[in-house]
């Protein structure tokens, strides 16, 4: 790969990434040896579909996947040698060639490059704290919490401090709910995704994310979508993880349909803010 990187002010750095067209082949040949032995066709067993039957049928799944996996392989070669640390993809393009190569372009928040001082022997005041009887319980308190057994109240209401575990239905018209659909349109609604979780990312400085979004007929209790989230700290990590869930909650372009005893009813929209 011929690696391009020009430095912006900022801290923003623009990148290209010549992708050459033994590199394509072999990540197209891998691709589409993984759909062969996964896609499900009608008249065939996984695994014994003809080739240029899954080649044709799903050409567009196996262009995507390509480029996903150039992409991937490409900033990860751009920061082994240009010892890039990417804070963040502000944009990016991946764009294919006459000749079938590819080159991806990308606009990128860097950290910024310094060389590190003389700073041995600098003298420092440490501040001098004392301990106070309110920093001790508030230590032991912390404390009991972590270690604390969780005991069944029996009678009375829910106070501050209890915790609640709470069984429900739901139900239209004294119809209980059987199962969730989800429909999104391919292509489009990964787009949506990423872009949810680039915003996050770069918001909270933290360092990449993980969104799997399940979707098709799921019945009550089933796990619908899974965050992960990496950063240097944290408290920096779970915080973008719980804005990055409301985001897919309230933005991510998603068909819901609910199912009452075989009648399927479309939702108006989202979940409001």
């Amino acid at each position: 790969m011929t690696i391009n990187l020009t430095q912006g002010e900022k801290c923003q750095a623009t990148l290209t990434v010549e992708i050459p067209v033994e590199t394509v082949t072999v990540a197209r040949e891998g691709v589409t040896k993984q759909f062969l032995m996964q896609a499900k066709v009608p008249g065939y067993r996984p695994g014994k579909v003809p080739r240029k039957l899954i080649e044709k049928r799903f050409a567009s799944g196996i262009k995507e996947e390509v480029e996903k996996k150039l992409g991937e392989q490409a900033m990860s070669e751009a920061r082994q040698k240009e010892d890039l640390h990417i804070l963040a993809v502000m944009k990016d393009e991946m764009v294919s060639n006459v000749d079938e190569s590819y080159t991806l372009r990308a606009d990128l928040l860097v950290a910024p490059s310094f060389e590190l001082p003389d700073y041995k022997g600098i003298p420092i005041e440490l501040p001098k704290e004392e301990v106070t009887d309110g920093h001790l319980e508030t230590l032991i308190e912390r404390w009991k919490d972590q270690h604390a057994d969780y005991a069944d109240v029996e009678e009375g209401a829910l106070e501050m401090g209890h915790y609640a575990v709470i069984d429900y239905k739901a139900t239209l018209d004294g119809e209980p709910l059987k199962a969730l659909e989800l429909q999104h349109y391919p292509g489009l609604c990964e787009r949506q995704l990423l872009q949810l979780a680039r915003e996050q990312l770069q918001h909270h400085g933290a360092i990449r994310a993980l969104v799997v979004h399940r979707v098709g007929t799921l019945i009550p209790g089933e796990l619908i979508v899974l965050v992960a989230v990496e950063a240097d700290r944290r408290g920096c990590a779970q915080r973008c993880c719980s804005d990055l869930l409301e985001a897919l909650k309230h933005q991510a372009p998603f068909w819901k349909r609910e199912w009452f005893s075989g009648q399927g009813t479309w939702l108006s929209g989202n979940t409001p803010l």
